[in-house]
């Protein structure tokens, strides 16, 4: 009985220490997405509520480049909270959905069900600010 009392404890401290890992670990968005794949960029603005197209080559590349090499880290888990600043769907030259992200700031990005910190604060944050300013004013 003492025996299985501490495989079992070894069991579920080894659970903790992977938990911990996961959790810890730095992780990657967007790795299955090539640039070259998105057509457009659809953003919402979650201030104005207003829809606008990035659709320039160049900058739908170094989008998805910034958020693919942006080292990220899990915060919290995303369930229950709605609202966004910029939310970005990214489609391919069909108009399909090909993925889908949340970007609260310049150190904040929400692709559910978690949070994902970036503490470079190197998020493209910036350049959408700008790009929303411009569509506005056309």
């Amino acid at each position: 009985m003492k025996g299985k009392k501490r495989l079992f404890s070894v069991i579920i401290a080894l659970f903790i220490i992977i938990g911990f890992v996961w959790w810890y670990s730095p992780v990657s968005l967007m790795t299955n997405v090539n640039p070259e794949d998105v057509s457009c960029i659809e953003v919402t603005g979650g201030n104005s509520g207003g829809v606008f197209l990035i659709t320039d080559t160049d900058t739908i590349v170094s989008i998805v480049t910034n958020i693919q090499n942006t080292p990220l880290k899990k915060s919290k888990v995303s369930i229950m909270y709605s609202g966004a600043l910029y939310d970005l769907s990214f489609k391919d030259p069909q108009g399909n959905k090909v993925y889908n992200l949340i970007v609260n700031d310049g150190s904040t990005i929400r692709k559910d069900p978690f949070f994902y910190h970036d503490s470079t604060e190197s998020i493209c944050f910036d350049l959408l600010e700008k790009l929303e300013v411009t569509a506005r004013v056309e």
